[in-house]
Order: structure tokens, then C-alpha cells, then sequence
């Protein structure tokens, strides 16, 4: 490896490291490896202090616990069967189901990702204007996102339909359906449709 590569500080996002720091174990025993444990320690490694077993002196690892230098410290004897060797083997074993979660959390956002690429920054909004009103859990909330999807000019079919199933099965935004701002967008929202839920609604709004 060359020391002088210029692109040794580059940033690399976390899925393409091939060596991400949430898998490397940083055991230590002096003052000289507190950079290296912090480094690993605050990017979701694992960093052990050890010690003497024969002095069994903890000061410097009790340090390194207080500093946030070290999630575990255990006795310098790295002999099979050691407390060292089981906290290791535990690590791996934890290390392998997370790498199991952390291929399908990066498959789900992959895919995710090639979803969004599919709307106009218009669609992104729209939708995310409709999840925030059909997960209101208040007043204030529904009326607060309703002043924003009364700026949007035009709805498709389908997000006609998501309208209107929000406004018949949430129930902040149905007790308040009979509001003048929400009354006045919903009753915008239904004037050309004519299905079985639209027609409920109309009947509400009514009331």
C-alpha cells in the first residue's frame, strides 16, 4: 500500500467498505492505542482494553471505560478458553447476524432508492405530504398538512383514492372531515370521482 495515497482520507459511504468499522475489534493495552480504540469505538466497532492478570491492576482500562476510549476490557491472556477468546467469539458471533441485518437493510434501501428514482421531485412530495397526513395523530397536524396539500394543483386518480381512504379511516382527520379548511380541500378532492368510497365521503361531508 502506498502511505502517500492522496485518496487515504476519501470518504467512502459505509456499504462499500470492505471492511466496515462496525466489524473490527481494536484490542489495546497503552495510552499509545486510545486513538485507534476511539476511532473504532465511536464508528460502532469494538474496542478492548486489557490488562495484567498477574497484577490484575484495572486503573488504565477503568480510564479507558470513563473516556468512552472502550465498550469491553478483560485480562491479557489470549489463550483459547481465556475470558479474552469468549469475548472475542461473542463479538464474531454478534458481528455475523448484524452483517445478515445489514444486507437486507441495504438491499431494502437499494431498492428503495430505485423506487424514488422513478418520481419527479413534484410525486416525492405529494407523497410524502400524504404519509404525513395519514400518520396525524393530532388536530393542529391534520390541518397543518392539509394547508399544504391545498397548494398542490393537481391529484392522479390513485392519489385521489389514498385521500380519500385517509379521510375515511384516520381518525383525526375524520373528526374533523365537517372543518371549513378540510371540508373545502376534501370536497375539491371528490368533485369528479364517483366510486363507492367517494360517495361515503360526500355523505359525511354533508353532516
Amino acid at each position: 500500500m502506498d502511505i502517500n495515497d492522496s485518496g487515504i482520507n476519501d470518504y467512502f459511504p459505509t456499504e462499500t467498505m470492505r471492511v466496515p468499522f462496525r466489524n473490527i475489534i481494536y484490542i489495546g493495552d497503552s495510552d499509545t492505542d486510545i486513538p485507534c480504540m476511539k476511532l473504532v469505538n465511536s464508528n460502532g466497532g469494538h474496542s478492548i482494553g486489557v490488562y495484567n492478570p498477574a497484577t490484575q491492576k484495572k486503573e488504565k482500562v477503568y480510564k479507558m471505560m470513563h473516556d468512552k476510549r472502550i465498550k469491553y476490557f478483560a485480562p491479557a491472556d489470549y489463550s483459547e478458553g481465556s475470558e479474552l477468546d469468549a469475548l472475542v467469539k461473542a463479538i464474531i458471533d454478534r458481528t455475523y447476524y448484524n452483517e445478515l441485518l445489514e444486507e437486507i437493510h441495504f438491499k431494502n434501501k437499494k431498492e428503495y432508492e430505485l423506487d424514488e428514482a422513478n418520481f419527479s421531485e413534484e410525486q416525492k412530495l405529494k407523497k410524502s405530504l400524504l404519509l404525513n397526513l395519514e400518520e396525524s395523530g393530532s388536530f393542529r397536524t391534520t390541518h397543518t398538512v392539509i394547508a399544504e396539500l391545498r397548494k398542490v394543483d393537481y391529484w392522479s386518480p390513485d392519489e385521489i383514492d389514498w385521500l380519500i381512504d385517509i379521510a375515511l379511516s384516520n381518525s383525526q382527520v375524520n373528526h374533523i372531515l365537517t372543518d371549513d379548511d378540510v371540508a373545502r380541500f376534501y370536497k375539491s378532492i371528490i368533485e369528479g370521482a364517483h366510486n363507492k368510497k367517494a360517495e361515503e365521503l360526500r355523505e359525511v361531508l354533508k353532516e
